[in-house]
């Protein structure tokens, strides 16, 4: 949320595809996903169908694990919304899958993302030593976080924290571009292309690729049940 400066009209920010995509690319969290997501399939499935951000291109960015991850993540954030224990178990989730943005809002009363993040490093000993999907998803769990406990202030004067949330702002724009390039709007002639360079990268060791170009058929998305 944010506030417009000429009319202090208070515009909102969607921040349940940006959950689900950091749900969806953090590998240490997929049992504890699978786990909750387990207890009740068809349930979550059809809410996370329901939505607009269930076939969205945001879906569709990461590997096909990840797309599988994001619609899993989606519908527990959804049902999570409506079933208190659904919300307790997804911060399980979130306590172990990013224990260290947790430990830090149970510890802090005034959260500054400008300080997290340069705790994190720290601790990660050097910036070279975080993956950018990593970093953006514990700095997304800080903010989260700050409004699921009582007594936390999120400092929202802070200019990471503001370039962050405008960064949100303009990916849901950026989304909304009907020219914008992706999987499904290319050549067969392009999606070969891709697919042809996607499976040279497999042979890169320290690369592990799962082909973008393959997307989730019907059927596929209905073993997710």
């Amino acid at each position: 949320m944010r506030n417009n400066e000429n009319n202090n009209d208070k515009v909102y920010l969607d921040f349940l595809p940006f959950m689900a995509e950091a749900f969806s690319t953090n590998t240490k969290a997929y049992k504890l996903i699978d786990k909750v997501y387990n207890t009740d399939k068809i349930r979550f499935i059809e809410k996370a169908k329901e939505n607009k951000w269930y076939d969205s291109a945001m879906a569709k960015e990461g590997s096909i694990k990840q797309e599988y991850y994001f619609k899993k993540a989606m519908g527990l954030l959804l049902v999570a919304q409506e079933d208190e224990r659904i919300t307790d178990e997804l911060l399980n989730v979130i306590a172990k899958g990013w224990r260290y943005a947790h430990t830090y809002v149970r510890q802090h009363d005034v959260l500054n993302l400008y300080h997290f993040i340069g705790s994190y490093i720290k601790k990660k000993r050097g910036i070279d030593n975080v993956v950018d999907d990593e970093l953006n998803s514990n700095g997304l769990m800080l903010i989260f976080l700050s409004t699921m406990y009582e007594g936390k202030v999120l400092d929202k004067d802070d200019k990471l924290y503001n370039n962050v949330i405008n960064t949100y702002f303009q990916r849901l724009i950026h989304m909304k571009n009907e020219c914008r390039i992706n999987i499904d709007n290319i050549s067969k002639e392009q999606k070969k292309l891709i697919r042809e360079l996607e499976l040279k990268l497999k042979n890169y060791k320290k690369i592990k690729v799962v082909p973008s170009s393959y997307r989730f058929s019907n059927e596929q998305q209905n073993g997710m049940r």
